[in-house]
């Protein structure tokens, strides 16, 4: 009797996206509150107040954590390549390896030879060289990203490559295999995703500190820094239909909130969505969709 659970190839999927799934939970909140701490130590060079240094201070052991763990449950994923895809390991090993190691040895490296720095050597380092370091892991852990959407990229959108003597996949160009500009589209949606996750991170800590009345200071912050960044990281695709002006997907529905307080007056089936005039896209048209609840 033939059955999915008979199939090997379901199996293998399984646990590789259970793994992969997993994995990304924590990466996602650490290229997403790398830029934070960035903000934070310049804002602290900027004006010398100790409230930013204190949140560079919090937000970087959760950081240190956070990336630790993800390290941790990575390196499965490195071997089930092998293990659980051994055949397109063999076949595909040549391009994809190529920006797996350059991953790990130059972006991971980067990362985690400063994470320490961040976390243990602001007195040793001096605001300046805290400031560096803070910018050196954001970048390792924004360029990591990169170089493994890269990696899929090719798997969606194979460029640069070019087939050896053997039957296997070269890299025949690497300008070209790095500048896939699927790349970029995948890149941009997965930063700005990035983003999104630590500012509801921040954003919640922030919550949390007013609701238990403790911390008003730095409440204070992290509501404000963690509300602003959803703002401009929210893409609002819009597409004519014949039925309504603006149509708008579900997920779209959901970041909605993100762009300001809008009214919810109704006309019939209508309803009619008015932004502020400060909203982050500045929509002045307003937006006419059919009535969904």
């Amino acid at each position: 009797m033939n059955s999915i659970f008979n199939d090997p190839g379901f199996w293998h999927r399984l646990q590789f996206g259970f793994t992969i799934v997993y994995h990304y939970l924590f990466p996602q909140l650490t290229m997403g509150l790398a830029w934070f701490l960035v903000y934070w130590k310049w804002r602290a060079l900027r004006t010398g107040d100790e409230k930013y240094n204190q949140a560079v201070r919090f937000w970087a052991k959760i950081f240190g954590l956070n990336f630790a763990v993800g390290v941790v449950t990575g390196i499965p994923m490195e071997f089930q390549f092998g293990t659980n895809w051994a055949d397109f390991s063999k076949y595909a090993g040549g391009v994809i390896g190529q920006t797996l190691a350059m991953e790990g040895m130059f972006a991971f490296f980067l990362e985690s030879a400063f994470v320490g720095a961040l976390i243990w050597g602001e007195k040793r380092l001096g605001p300046r060289g805290h400031f560096a370091a803070a910018i050196a892991v954001a970048l390792g852990s924004w360029i990591s990203g990169y170089f493994i959407l890269v990696t899929n990229a090719f798997m969606q959108h194979p460029v640069g490559y070019q087939i050896e003597a053997n039957g296997s996949l070269g890299i025949s160009r690497m300008s070209a295999y790095l500048s896939n500009p699927w790349a970029f589209v995948q890149f941009a949606h997965n930063q700005l995703a990035a983003l999104v996750t630590g500012s509801f991170v921040v954003a919640a800590i922030g919550a949390f500190y007013a609701l238990r009345g403790v911390h008003s200071v730095q409440a204070k912050l992290y509501l404000r820094a963690g509300t602003f960044k959803p703002r401009w990281s929210a893409i609002i695709s819009r597409s004519r239909s014949r039925r309504w002006k603006e149509s708008l997907s579900v997920d779209q529905w959901l970041l909605l909130p993100l762009l300001g307080s809008p009214t919810w007056p109704r006309s019939g089936s209508i309803i009619r969505l008015r932004f502020p005039a400060r909203s982050v896209f500045s929509l002045t048209a307003t937006l006419e969709v059919l009535s969904t609840v």
